[in-house]
């Protein structure tokens, strides 16, 4: 029988992450931020927690990156290995590192929130562009099951004609950008997650406030 030489790299498969110390038993997808967020300042000021991350444990920066180049190279195939997971579980977040890439992306995050109801997706994104573009393009409406976050961060211009959800940060020195009013995080996401409250819940306007990391 003739041996037939496969090239490894068809053989990989994104890297979903099952569960966190945070998140508790909440299912999620990263890229690397050094490939998708650019100059923002939370990345290049090194107050980003996933430098941490990368710098600690090199497993983690692998499969950021694997998924990054399934991606870039095969985004059906990353696409179906995304939406079967999600078939299983009931709450799912994009990016604990990385961001939305590109506005394809974040149309397929609509789609796969619209075709599965019973799963709530949560999504931090300095990318607002993206998101105000989509908006704009459908009447600011979004599947109700996506709980989309606006990130602000100090000295970051946030334009938000919709008024979607924000989250801000208390820095160390005790400065923040959060109006008064704000709710603080718990940190305890999947408690949030089954409970419906925090950022599963926030309505338009509304901030949550996170202690810098």
């Amino acid at each position: 029988m003739a041996i037939r030489k496969i090239n490894p790299e068809v053989l990989k498969h994104i890297s979903i992450s099952l569960k966190n110390s945070k998140m508790g038993p909440i299912h999620s997808i990263s890229f690397p931020p050094y490939s998708v967020c650019g100059d923002l300042p939370c990345w290049t000021s090194g107050l980003c927690y996933i430098h941490k991350a990368i710098r600690q444990y090199p497993d983690t920066k692998n499969a950021y990156e694997r998924n990054w180049k399934i991606y870039k190279e095969n985004p059906n195939q990353f696409w179906y290995e995304l939406e079967d997971d999600i078939k299983g579980v009931r709450f799912f977040r994009y990016f604990v590192g990385g961001d939305i890439p590109d506005f394809d992306f974040f149309v397929n995050m609509i789609r796969i929130a619209n075709d599965n109801p019973h799963c709530s997706f949560l999504c931090f994104t300095k990318k607002y562009g993206i998101v105000n573009k989509y908006l704009k393009e459908t009447n600011g409406q979004l599947p109700s099951n996506l709980h989309m976050l606006f990130s602000a961060w100090k000295g970051l211009k946030t334009p938000n004609p919709y008024l979607i959800p924000e989250a801000h940060v208390m820095f160390k020195d005790g400065t923040t950008t959060a109006k008064d009013g704000a709710r603080y995080c718990s940190g305890r996401c999947y408690d949030c997650a089954k409970a419906c409250a925090n950022c599963f819940s926030l309505n338009r306007g509304d901030q949550i406030l996170f202690n810098e990391h």
